[in-house]
């Protein structure tokens, strides 16, 4: 299981189960159900618990449960493991670049109205 990107605004992770690759984002206090070997059984429990900067603390909890196919609630938790994953914190470029070329913008047109305001002394 890997961390691939966090996102401490939006307090949402996204997780990859690799024994067939699998990947969602999930958000805190979300559940995901996976079933590893394609036999209709969901065979672990992923829930995000917090996202902190470039932490994420995921539970993990190994399951024995039926796709939804049934009314009948089966679950038969027999292991756990909690713990936290360090992850790679995404960042979003555009909003970098965007930002510095307002500030370019802003130091441009500052400059300018000073000029034109010496000139006319």
């Amino acid at each position: 299981m890997n961390v691939d990107e966090i996102d401490s605004g939006s307090k949402t992770a996204t997780v990859t189960v690799s024994s067939d690759p699998q990947t969602k984002t999930l958000s805190v206090g979300e559940e995901w159900r996976v079933n590893l070997d394609g036999d209709g059984d969901y065979d672990l429990l992923v829930r995000l618990v917090d996202v902190t900067f470039s932490r994420a603390e995921v539970f993990v909890q190994e399951i024995d449960e039926k796709l939804p196919t049934e009314e009948v609630d089966d679950r038969d938790f027999s292991e756990e493991t909690a713990g936290v994953i360090d992850g790679a914190v995404g960042v979003n470029w555009v909003s970098i670049a965007g930002g510095i070329l307002l500030v370019l913008v802003l130091f441009v047109l500052a400059f300018w109205m000073g000029l034109r305001y010496l000139g006319k002394k």
